[in-house]
């Protein structure tokens, strides 16, 4: 039995999430006794009026994912501008910081080579660190020390940006009885501009990005960077604009996917082609060549673009059609064909 088909399913496409919500703002390692606290602080851009769709999660030693570990307890919620400091233990906490935490969990006994993940309906929305890489002698280690995030990044997904970070250096809390006395304290509860510790003022709000859906032809954002090349799109939470070919409309999804034309497509085999459109306009026609302005956001582990304007026949094309065969080593190869036209030729049984 030979077949093509889009791969993704209707049932993931559903309504956007906290994706510029909460933020991963710093990462603390210090030395009191037990080696703690040990610290991840989360700020709020925007209010979040049920914290519990959301939770924490920490990859040890380069192992990887395991996923939501600690979620955030049902009925809590936060301000814009309000910080969590979430802790291992609450007496040194307050014995080195001088108030107590929001949240204790053995979640956060990370050490300095240790990633931490932020998740918000079960998809990763902010990282600290490579989750699959031991950050012992990495650019990112804070061994007895601590990260902070720079001001106006973030959220980045599952992609981490070692750049987007300020670092004390290993040892920089070794000795400390409390922060202020550490050789370079942890900047606790500044992401927005204070550096005392005092009730933050709210950061700027993210500024609004104005885009114009062009003319066909114009620059656009390949698909191949919406998708990236990890689980979650770098660019959630952006505008975008893309240009490609419509492979399937869909009207009990509301929807339609659109794929690069082979001139686009970019040459890194990790990164899908293609991309489920979301749009309660009139739908185009396969074959027709399409122009999009859109949201980027994440559903059920998949990513789509919410159209708020499409431009129709810009051209006609037809597009690649890219051959798997069963059974995928990984979920990165599945990954990588997300949204795209496929064939197989195999014999298979349904």
């Amino acid at each position: 039995m030979k077949f093509k088909c889009s791969i993704l399913m209707a049932a993931m496409f559903a309504p956007a999430l906290y994706a510029n919500d909460l933020i991963i703002t710093g990462v603390a390692d210090a030395t009191l006794t037990g080696g703690t606290p040990k610290v991840v602080e989360i700020y709020a851009v925007n209010d979040v009026a049920d914290l519990s769709v959301c939770g924490i999660g920490s990859a040890q030693n380069g192992g990887g994912t395991d996923g939501q570990e600690f979620t955030f307890p049902a009925g809590d919620s936060i301000k814009a501008g309000e910080y969590l400091q979430i802790a291992t233990e609450s007496d040194n906490f307050e014995a080195f910081f001088g108030v107590k935490p929001n949240y204790e969990t053995g979640v956060v006994g990370i050490n300095g080579d240790d990633a931490i993940e932020l998740f918000c309906n079960n998809v990763v929305i902010d990282t600290f660190g490579v989750i699959d890489v031991d950050g012992t002698g990495q650019a990112w280690e804070y061994l007895d020390g601590w990260a902070y995030r720079k001001a106006n990044t973030g959220p980045e997904g599952a992609l981490f940006t070692v750049d987007n970070w300020t670092y004390s250096g290993v040892d920089a809390l070794e000795g400390a009885a409390t922060n202020a006395t550490a050789a370079t304290p942890f900047p606790i509860a500044s992401f927005s501009g204070t550096s005392d510790g005092s009730t933050p003022t709210p950061a700027d709000p993210t500024p609004v990005i104005t885009l114009e859906i062009g003319a066909c032809l114009d620059d656009t954002t390949l698909i191949s960077a919406v998708q990236g090349t990890g689980d979650v799109s770098p660019l959630v939470g952006n505008m975008v604009v893309v240009e490609a070919i419509v492979t399937g409309s869909f009207g009990d999804i509301s929807g339609f996917f659109v794929q690069e034309e082979d001139t686009d497509m970019d040459t890194d085999s990790t990164t899908s082609e293609g991309v489920f459109v979301e749009y309660s306009g009139t739908l185009p026609a396969a074959g027709e060549v399409v122009r999009v302005l859109g949201s980027v956001s994440e559903a059920f582990g998949k990513t789509k673009i919410t159209a708020t304007e499409v431009i129709t026949g810009c051209a006609a094309a037809t597009p690649s059609v890219a051959s798997f065969s069963l059974p995928f080593t990984d979920l990165a190869e599945i990954e990588a064909l997300e949204g795209m036209l496929v064939t197989n030729s195999q014999e298979l049984v349904v």
